[in-house]
């Protein structure tokens, strides 16, 4: 029985050094098949870098125009941001305005987006009523009566109306 069981033990362990020696050689050919493929690939990489090197000559004076519009779209990108068209805010005041009060002059200020309003009206209740439509009108962030008149030859209450308009409105 002794003898059964140091046959079968040498006989493992003369699999298992078999078994190893072909898994090292499995490893070792993987390692060199690999290593021999990066070399492949790299030389590949630098033909392809010195073929991106050798543009043709009609390239060049191509590439340098087509980089002069990206800095002319830029900028005009940049100016159409800038831009404001005052002509939106003009219909909501025209949209917004009593039919009985009468603008005179209105003074646009971009910089800090305000408007200021020189009107005349019959009454102060109608004065009321006109300020009070740009109070409520959600594109005014602020309204603030700047001064009053009445003007006794005409008999009519002129007036100074500032409004605070949000950028979005003006914008293009």
């Amino acid at each position: 029985m002794e003898k059964v069981t140091e046959e079968l033990e040498e006989e493992k362990k003369g699999w298992f050094f078999y078994f190893s020696l072909l898994f090292l050689i499995v490893v070792l050919g993987v390692y060199f098949s690999l290593y021999f493929r990066e070399k492949t690939i790299r030389k590949d990489i630098q033909k392809l870098e010195a073929t991106l090197q050798e543009r043709p000559a009609e390239i060049v004076p191509l590439e340098e125009k087509l980089k002069d519009y990206e800095k002319k779209i830029k900028d005009f990108q940049a100016l159409l941001q800038q831009h404001v068209l005052p002509s939106k805010i003009l219909t909501v005041l025209e949209a917004k305005t009593h039919p009985k009060v009468k603008i005179k002059k209105a003074n646009f200020n971009f910089e800090d987006f305000s408007l200021r309003i020189n009107g005349v009206t019959d009454n102060f209740f109608t004065l009321g009523q006109q300020f009070l439509a740009y109070k409520t009108d959600s594109n005014f962030s602020e309204v603030g009566l700047l001064g009053v008149n009445i003007n006794e030859k005409e008999k009519k209450v002129e007036f100074e109306i500032k409004l605070n308009f949000s950028p979005n409105l003006v914008s293009f």
